[in-house]
């Protein structure tokens, strides 16, 4: 991203959760279009790129009516346009009501063994939900105190982003010479 630019948002509404119902390599390029996703692509591999281990997902980031969930989920985009899915994780940010301060959130994502072709590249996905795979958060109150609440407490809340200057970044445990 440009240094200085504007920070990007989404809006998560609780009771429409970005979809996640499996954590096979199914194609997610429909759910990659909803207004409530951020949506980041790298550059094509020009080279064969092995990842194994857990990626590590660093956002600089800042909630309106929190506490909320930032989840990322990783994809492979391939020559053709499919967005099949490789890895998933979250954590909660934000203080309770108001605006926070911004803040450094990390996202230890589920470890995954893939082999990206050449041509391919990869795709990140942030928004507040994973559902129903992940719990959705409510908003508003801690995650924990999301079981004993009704469908009334579904709340919205705000997320930007900064994307600029190296301020969030996407950290690959690559396996190998990545230059054959």
């Amino acid at each position: 991203a440009e240094p200085g630019r504007a920070a990007d948002v989404f809006v998560y509404d609780a009771r429409l959760p970005m979809p996640l119902r499996s954590v096979l390599p199914q194609d997610r390029s429909a759910q990659q279009d909803r207004f409530e996703i951020l949506v980041y692509n790298g550059e094509p591999v020009g080279a064969p790129l092995r990842i194994l281990g857990a990626p590590e997902v660093t956002v600089s980031c800042q909630v309106m009516d929190g506490p909320t969930d930032l989840t990322a989920i990783l994809t492979q985009v391939t020559p053709a346009g499919e967005a099949r899915f490789l890895s998933v994780g979250r954590t909660e940010i934000g203080a309770s009501g108001g605006i926070s301060g911004w803040e450094t959130a990390t996202i230890r994502m589920r470890p995954l063994a893939a082999e990206l072709p050449v041509g391919s590249m990869l795709r990140l996905e942030l928004s507040g939900s994973a559902y129903p795979l992940l719990l959705r958060h409510p908003n508003g109150i801690p995650l924990q105190e999301a079981a004993r609440q009704g469908p009334d407490a579904l709340q919205i809340a705000t997320v930007a982003v900064d994307a600029s200057g190296g301020a969030s970044w996407l950290q690959l445990p690559i396996l190998g010479d990545t230059t054959e």
